[in-house]
C-alpha cells in the first residue's frame, strides 16, 4: 500500500501540456457569396380600384319601414319584376324541381300580374304540370325543390298546399280528379270545406250560382261524379275550384280529352272567369287557344323557359308558328 506520508509521484503534479491536447474548434459555418449591389426593379403604376355598385339590402314584403313601393321593383328582393307595373300576385324565380336524380325543371322564372291570363305552352313532358304542381304545393314521392315562389308577397315554396289554399289559389289538376263515388253536389260542397263553417249560407248561395254558369252540372246534381262524360267532368272540376273562392286559379291542361266543341266552351269559360276579375295561369298543348285568350305567355321545352311575350307576339314568332302552330 502507499504511503500517504510521502509525497506523491511526480506524473501526477507534473503540469498538463495544452498543445498536447489542442481544443477542437466548432465547426465555421460556409458564408453567403456576396452579390453585388442591384439597381431597384421598377414598380407597376397604380392601377386605379373598380367602383363598386353599393351593396342594398334586399326589401323583404312587410318589413319595417318597407312601403308597397319599394317592394314593387324587387318584390322580396327578387331582381327581374317589371318596376313600372304593380307588385305581381305570382312571382317565380329560379324554380328547380327534382325527381330523385332526374331533373324536371331547370332555373323557370316568370311572373304572372293581378287581373292577368298567362299561358305556358309545350309539349309533352316539358314540365308544365310539374310547375303547376309545385306552385300549389302538391306533395309528390321522392321531390325535391329549389328557387323561389312568392304569392301575394308571401313566400310559398315550403309551405304545406292547405296553407297555400287559404290565401286564395285554387288548382284545377290535369285528368280532372273528381271523386268519382260522389254525386256531383257533394263534389262541389267539397271544394269550399275550408268555409263551409263559417259561410254556409253564402256556399249555397255560390252552388247554384254554379248550377247557373254550368246548367249541365244541374241536371245531374244527385248523379255520381264517374258516371259524368270527360267534358261535364271538367267543368265540375273547374266549378269545384271556383267553390274556394280563389283570386288566383291555375288550370292545368283544361282541353285533354275534349270534343273540339268542348274545347271552344272550354276557353269561352276562362275568357268569362278573367272578365269577373280572376287571375288565371293556364298550362295547354292547345297552344293557338292557349294564345289568343292570354295577355302573356311563355315557351317550355325540357324544363327551361325559351321564349316569352304577349300572346299576340308568340302566335307571330316564327319559332312558335314550326313548332306548336303547324305553320
Amino acid at each position: 500500500m502507499t504511503d500517504p506520508t510521502q509525497p506523491r509521484s511526480p506524473r501526477h503534479t507534473q503540469p498538463i501540456d495544452p498543445q498536447a491536447y489542442p481544443q477542437q474548434q466548432p465547426p465555421q459555418q460556409p458564408q453567403a457569396p456576396v452579390m453585388p449591389p442591384q439597381a431597384p426593379a421598377p414598380q407597376p403604376a397604380p392601377q386605379p380600384m373598380p367602383q363598386q355598385a353599393p351593396q342594398m339590402t334586399p326589401l323583404v314584403p312587410g318589413a319595417p319601414g318597407v312601403s308597397v313601393s319599394q317592394e314593387a321593383p324587387l318584390f322580396g328582393g327578387l331582381v327581374g319584376v317589371d318596376p313600372t307595373r304593380e307588385r305581381p300576385i305570382l312571382s317565380v324565380r329560379d324554380l328547380e324541381v327534382f325527381y330523385g336524380a332526374a331533373r324536371a325543371l331547370r332555373g323557370v322564372s316568370f311572373d304572372v300580374y293581378q287581373g292577368e291570363i298567362v299561358s305556358i305552352i309545350g309539349g309533352n313532358g316539358a314540365g308544365k304540370s310539374t310547375t303547376m304542381r309545385t306552385i300549389s304545393g302538391v306533395y309528390e314521392l321522392l321531390k325535391s325543390v329549389k328557387g323561389q315562389i312568392w304569392f301575394k308577397g308571401q313566400r310559398i315554396d315550403q309551405m304545406a298546399c292547405h296553407k297555400i289554399a287559404r290565401l286564395g289559389m285554387a288548382h284545377v289538376p290535369e285528368d280532372r280528379r273528381v271523386f268519382p263515388q260522389s254525386s256531383v253536389e257533394d263534389n262541389l260542397l267539397l271544394g269550399a270545406y275550408r268555409r263551409f263553417k263559417k259561410e254556409r249560407r253564402r256556399i249555397r248561395a255560390e252552388v247554384d250560382d254554379v248550377y247557373d254558369r254550368f246548367p249541365v252540372l244541374a241536371e245531374r246534381r244527385h248523379r255520381a261524379a264517374g258516371l259524368l262524360s270527360g267534358g261535364e267532368q271538367q267543368m265540375l272540376a273547374i266549378a269545384r275550384g271556383l267553390m274556394s273562392n280563389p283570386d288566383f286559379l291555375l288550370m292545368d291542361e283544361p282541353s285533354l280529352g275534349l270534343a273540339p266543341i268542348l274545347v271552344r266552351e272550354m276557353f269561352e269559360i276562362v275568357n268569362d272567369l278573367a272578365a269577373e276579375g280572376k287571375t288565371i295561369l293556364i298550362v295547354e298543348q292547345m297552344a293557338v287557344q292557349a294564345l289568343e285568350i292570354a295577355d302573356r305567355a311563355y315557351v317550355l321545352e325540357s324544363g327551361v323557359i325559351t321564349i316569352e311575350g304577349t300572346g299576340q307576339e308568340l302566335v307571330e314568332d316564327p319559332r312558335v308558328k314550326e313548332a306548336y302552330l303547324g305553320a
